[in-house]
């Protein structure tokens, strides 16, 4: 009996990798752009950080505070339109999704700092401790842009479909 319990939990984890591959894979374009997209965003925030701090002579943090700010907002335009491909830009729409996009990567960034946080507290190489750190948050952030922020109601009646079906 133990032995039929462990291979229905093997199973069963093994269908949620499968299926958590293949929806990876579905949405891969998706994904790349995504990932593009935060790239583009950390190279402006660092161009932003370092201009205000090294031109207009603003302390550290009020520069990443900017650059954060303005990496936000390119992102969010990004993410809508090119990645997402959300074209509606009624004022209030845009509005509900800039305040959501805003407050949902406060709490990733308070997520990556806190996996860093704890990681370094148990003496986890620091190199490693980034990179977990930022994988995490960044998967974190695709999936909560992507079903909360940014979601196809097509999609959803998609899903919600074949589920009940």
């Amino acid at each position: 009996m133990k032995n039929h319990k462990n291979y229905k939990e093997k199973f069963s984890s093994t269908k949620t990798i499968l299926f958590l591959i293949q929806r990876i894979y579905m949405n891969k374009g998706e994904i790349s752009k995504f990932y593009t997209v935060g790239a583009i965003g950390l190279f402006i925030n660092y161009i932003v950080s370092f201009y205000f701090f090294t031109y207009f002579h603003f302390d550290h943090l009020q520069s990443s505070i900017l650059g954060i700010i303005v990496s936000l907002s390119s992102n969010f335009l990004l993410n809508k339109i090119w990645t997402f491909q959300d074209r509606n830009m009624n004022y209030d729409i845009v509005l509900k999704q800039y305040s959501k996009y805003f407050i949902f990567n406060s709490v990733g960034v308070v997520i990556q700092l806190s996996i860093v946080y704890g990681l370094g507290k148990a003496n986890v190489d620091y190199g490693w401790v980034i990179i977990i750190a930022i994988s995490i948050a960044s998967i974190l952030n695709y999936i909560v842009n992507k079903k909360f922020i940014f979601r196809n109601k097509n999609e959803i009646l998609n899903i919600k479909n074949k589920f009940w079906n």
